[in-house]
């Protein structure tokens, strides 16, 4: 099948575009998640979302464990 239209899709953050959501709720990360996979299925596109490391570093990023 030709891939026509979008292609990449970026999510530019995941803190931005949750809405103040926490970010280790399970329930609210699984919605987000499951709203960028109906984008990436529609638009048969790649999908990226970026997420901030924690402040410390050496934790790795901060949030659901659903986001790694």
């Amino acid at each position: 099948m030709e891939r026509k239209g979008t292609s990449f899709v970026v999510f530019d953050t995941v803190n931005r575009l949750t809405g103040g959501m926490r970010e280790n709720d399970a329930d609210g990360m699984g919605e987000f998640i499951q709203a960028i996979d109906i984008v990436r299925e529609t638009t048969d596109a790649t999908a990226l979302a970026l997420h901030h490391t924690g402040k410390d570093v050496s934790q790795g990023m901060r949030g659901h464990s659903s986001l790694a």
